[in-house]
């Protein structure tokens, strides 16, 4: 029942896509590997990459795995799910070096060095929170089947966009929509 209901709801929310940021807006976009660990010990090993937007101010985020980092794979996502004209924070990862070009604002932090860039004030320290918290609900499950991990990311998105006080009528809705009487 729970694999039904995220289904229901990845129906729902891919109908009623839609883009975050816009001009005046900041969009902090991430990228973080979803997996485990060989014995809960060091790096890991295996696991699936995700990129992630989140408009600051407001509950509207995107997540999409992805299957690589680089340029080709990034920025069409990018495109797709952020309105022209937003300002984007970033970090220093290369593949988000042609943003300006494509009619953003970007502007980078380096986290090797600090975590707001002095120069511009860019972070993306919402971002990395909304990461921990999701990190923290797969890592409670102990782990995804390969198949079901977009489920269990738009359940994330679900439950980000439309709060506690909202989820159930806004399921309600949702199975109304996609099967009306």
């Amino acid at each position: 029942w729970f694999n039904f209901c995220r289904e229901l709801c990845a129906m729902f929310m891919d109908e009623h896509d839609e883009k975050i940021g816009g001009v005046g807006k900041v969009v902090e976009i991430d990228k973080a590997k979803f997996g485990k660990r060989k014995y809960n010990r060091g790096r890991r090993r295996e696991g699936q990459w995700v990129l992630r937007g989140v408009e600051r101010g407001s509950d509207k985020v995107f997540m999409q795995i992805v299957p690589s980092r680089d340029a080709a794979t990034l920025l069409p996502i990018i495109l797709a799910n952020v309105e022209p004209g937003t300002e984007i924070h970033t970090d220093e990862w290369k593949s988000y070096a042609r943003l300006n070009r494509r009619g953003f604002q970007h502007r980078s932090v380096n986290h090797t060095i600090q975590f707001v860039n002095p120069l511009n004030g860019a972070h993306t320290q919402s971002i990395e929170c909304t990461w921990a918290h999701a990190k923290k609900k797969y890592k409670r499950m102990h782990g995804t089947s390969k198949a079901l991990f977009r489920t269990y990311l738009i359940e994330f998105m679900w439950c980000k966009k439309f709060g506690k006080d909202t989820q159930f009528t806004m399921f309600m809705n949702c199975i109304t929509a996609v099967y009306p009487l």
